[in-house]
This record gives C-alpha cells, structure tokens and sequence, in this order.
C-alpha cells in the first residue's frame, strides 16, 4: 500500500535521505520543503497519511506545521537537533527523534504507527 508522506526538513542531506528511505518503502513524498509556509501550502491542498517535521526550519522553534497537522489528524513526527523535552504538553504523544535520525528506525516508526 502507498502511503503519502511530507518531509518538512531544512538540511538538504537530511532531507533527501527522508525522502530516499521513504520511496525505498514506495511512500508518495511531498517535499521536502524546507519552510513553515511551503508545508502549510501543501497540507491544504493534500493530507499525508504521515509526516516528519524538524523543529527549528531556520527561525527557530515554531509549530505551525504541527498544529496544522493535529487539525488534520495526520500522524507524524519531529526530527530535531534540539532536546525532545523542549517540545510542548500539546505535541507529548508524537514520536521525537533527535538528529541525525536513522532511517531504518524512522520507518520503523512510521510502521508501528500504521500497524
């Protein structure tokens, strides 16, 4: 089965090694896009089955991509250089990876989800 899944990632390397593991899974990628506002464009025209969002897109920490998500009852997680203890209550239960993320495990993750 094809899932759909947004990679909103700001390191290049990062994101395309995201975007290979997931197409390795035949996973439809969307993205990776790189800002707040490009994910927010793509999330009202297309709902993913699942998403990764790092944290800090260059601006520091924000969470519109994730609210965003929540509203749409996407499941998906954060990638992050920072602590995952800096993430607020409201985002507790969604996975937190801190970087770099091995893509085997994020899978692995995104499996567990959907199993």
């Amino acid at each position: 089965m094809y899932r759909k899944i947004l990679v909103v990632e700001d390191d290049y390397l990062q994101a395309s090694e995201y975007r290979r593991a997931f197409e390795a899974q035949h996973c439809i990628v969307f993205g990776p896009v790189s800002n707040e506002q490009e994910a927010v464009k793509i999330l009202e025209a297309e709902v993913p089955d699942f998403a990764i969002v790092d944290l800090n897109l260059g601006n520091g920490m924000s969470f519109a991509v994730a609210d965003a998500l929540v509203e749409q009852e996407v499941p998906f997680c954060f990638a992050t250089g920072y602590e995952c203890k800096d993430i607020p209550a409201e985002f507790s239960t969604f996975p937190c990876f801190s970087k770099p993320i091995d893509p085997p495990h994020l899978i692995a993750t995104m499996e567990k989800i959907f199993a």
